[in-house]
């Protein structure tokens, strides 16, 4: 059996550059020789397509949303090898969710995918059924800019996420009231006797919710401090555990690829942004990572110092 990894990249903010991240981590995958689809999860303004340079979309999810069709129906093929999409929607289809079973339907047909890697392009805002895709993943990204908007929409992002998974355990219904202060909530939890099924529930949930986080946009050294900032304040509040995913530069390679309509690991090999993120697809991969190609991992380390 196909061992299927699910990836989201969220934040909360548009912006970002998560789809941007998506499409580019998915053809990097898709260059070491694994089936790869991309799921655009921007449920009303999707452009995945866009970045891969499809400019006609022949079906997308509002079809499958619409039932008219089953999710592995709406999935085609991108001119990139091993690649795949599921286009979303350019209307706001989120209405269709809310019919009754339609999120666990949705659900439990991502899992479903035939794929090595599934990446979910999670749309701006905190719904439902972007929480519980992020919560379905097994490897969590979260996107920031050096911009406080940005810190403060992650941080909210996260925390929606990790409190929709605790309400999703009945052990902790009686609890959910005092979800509105973290550190208060938390210190109610450890108290709990460790047998629990609260208590354990808890510790599990919050182990589930480690993420990566991804530094986008970065013109300046002193602007990868984001990093630590985000990942301290996660800390502190929610007890939630982060790791580096990458950084990532302002590039005009990159902008070049966006007009040109070509994911900039394709286009630009050689570029800092591309090679950080094949390095991060190999990792992701299990394989091993050149040591040349770490040297743009090790400046940005060292630049965290300065």
């Amino acid at each position: 059996m196909r061992k299927r990894e699910i990836i989201a990249v969220g934040g909360g903010k548009g912006g970002v550059g998560k789809s941007l991240l998506s499409v580019n981590l998915a053809v990097a995958l898709s260059q070491l020789g694994k089936s790869v689809v991309v799921l655009d999860g921007d449920l009303g303004s999707a452009n995945c397509h866009t970045l891969l340079g499809i400019t006609r979309i022949e079906k997308s999810i509002e079809e499958y949303l619409k039932e008219e069709c089953s999710l592995a129906d709406v999935v085609i093929a991108t001119r990139f090898s091993n690649l795949h999409l599921i286009c979303g929607a350019s209307n706001k289809v989120d209405s269709y969710l809310e019919r009754p079973n339609a999120g666990e339907r949705f659900l439990r047909d991502v899992v479903a995918l035939d794929h090595d890697y599934i990446v979910l392009d999670l749309g701006a805002g905190m719904s439902d059924v972007t929480l519980d895709l992020y919560n379905l993943s097994h490897t969590k990204i979260i996107a920031v800019t050096p911009e406080f908007t940005s810190l403060q929409n992650a941080y909210g992002f996260v925390k929606s996420a990790f409190f929709r998974s605790l309400s999703q355990h009945e052990s902790l219904n009686d609890y959910l009231p005092k979800m509105s202060d973290p550190v208060v909530f938390r210190k109610i939890m450890l108290e709990l006797a460790p047998h629990l099924a609260a208590r354990k529930d808890y510790e599990a949930a919050l182990r589930d919710q480690k993420f990566k986080i991804a530094g986008n946009m970065i013109s300046a050294k002193t602007e990868v401090a984001i990093i630590t900032k985000i990942r301290a304040i996660v800390k502190e509040f929610l007890d939630i555990d982060s790791t580096e995913f990458g950084i990532f530069m302002t590039s005009h390679d990159v902008q070049s690829s966006i007009n040109k309509l070509t994911p900039f690991v394709e286009l630009f090999p050689q570029d800092g942004n591309s090679k950080e993120l094949k390095r991060i697809a190999r990792t992701i991969d299990g394989q091993a990572v050149d040591v040349i190609e770490r040297r743009w991992w090790k400046f940005w380390q060292t630049a965290k110092k300065t």
